[in-house]
């Protein structure tokens, strides 16, 4: 009896670069494991917004998708994580992005030495 195959989850950079937040939220859904509804909305809408101002802050290499293509898959789960986590519970996520980008900052010291 063949195995039934699973969808396998959409990209993250494939539905940032396709601006549909319908999508999106659908994958949020998926990832953070809520519920349709306001919390989910938040998050793929702060991730869009948050990715397409870091491309823009980095001087807009290249074109959105590929330059969403350059950044790993967990990391982009992360900044969704870190936007669903905001809808809940604002501060904690706050604390919880200085320290990785703390942890980032540091990261690129510790490179070259």
């Amino acid at each position: 009896m063949p195995t039934p195959t699973l969808a396998q989850p959409r990209r993250l950079a494939d539905l940032l670069a396709s601006g549909d937040l319908d999508l999106l939220d659908g994958e949020v859904r998926r990832l953070c494991d809520l519920e349709a509804g306001p919390t989910a909305q938040y998050a793929a809408a702060v991730t869009e917004c948050a990715t397409y101002a870091a491309w823009e802050a980095a001087g807009q290499p290249g074109d959105y998708p590929a330059w969403l293509d350059s950044l790993p898959e967990p990391f982009l789960r992360g900044v969704l994580a870190l936007a669903a986590d905001a809808a809940v519970n604002e501060v904690r996520a706050l604390r919880m992005i200085a320290a990785c980008s703390a942890t980032l900052r540091a990261v690129a010291t510790q490179i070259g030495h």
